[in-house]
């Protein structure tokens, strides 16, 4: 689908659809600067390489689990019930609304990070940043899960007693954990010495 028309027929010839995804690497990239109105009843949407589409429409309160890479989006309004975000390379985008109840965010090569997010949703449980900037606020006591990769971060926040897992990849400025949860199950660093606190014990490789 490479029109706004055509994605305006698919929706039209489809009024029970729970999710759908935009992808059109093969045949070239979605031509419209907008989607036309979106069913009523949608879980699940994934936008990818879609470089002129500026604008989206009113999202369903039904959508649980939004992804857009590779658009041209300047204002991202999330509905109240969106549990999961994936969002990458939106070089326009600079406002995203609503991520107050948010359980899963996953950033990929957001350069003004700390400006669309500057606080990270208070129920969030997973987190993953890949190639973003230096940047992690405090994180909320709810957090379960951790991914940090190609991040030239150097010092991370006081660690949740709610986390149980924790990656660090690619992380060259990044020399010491702080103190590390006893709720933590896994530790992954691949490739790194470091250093950090487990319970009163300091480990070192």
């Amino acid at each position: 689908m490479k029109s706004v028309t055509d994605v305006a027929a698919f929706f039209w010839n489809n009024p029970n659809l729970t999710g759908f995804t935009l992808e059109s690497y093969s045949d070239g990239p979605f031509q419209g600067l907008f989607l036309p109105k979106l069913p009523t009843n949608l879980e699940f949407i994934c936008i990818l390489h879609a470089p002129n589409l500026l604008y989206l429409p009113e999202l369903p309160g039904t959508l649980k689990i939004l992804e857009v890479q590779f658009t041209g989006l300047k204002e991202l309004e999330i509905p109240g019930n969106l549990q999961r975000l994936v969002l990458g390379r939106v070089p326009l985008l600079k406002k995203i609304n609503n991520l107050a109840k948010l359980n899963s965010l996953e950033l990929w090569d957001i350069p003004n990070l700390a400006e669309l997010i500057p606080v990270l949703p208070a129920e969030l449980e997973t987190l993953a940043l890949f190639n973003c900037p230096a940047w992690l606020p405090r994180l909320p006591d709810s957090l379960r899960s951790i991914r940090i990769s190609n991040s030239h971060i150097g010092e991370l926040p006081v660690l949740p007693e709610s986390l149980e897992d924790l990656t660090i990849d690619k992380c060259p400025n990044l020399k010491s954990l702080p103190k590390l949860p006893a709720s933590l199950k896994k530790l992954n660093i691949p490739g790194r010495t470091t250093s950090f606190w487990l319970g009163e014990t300091f480990i070192q490789f």
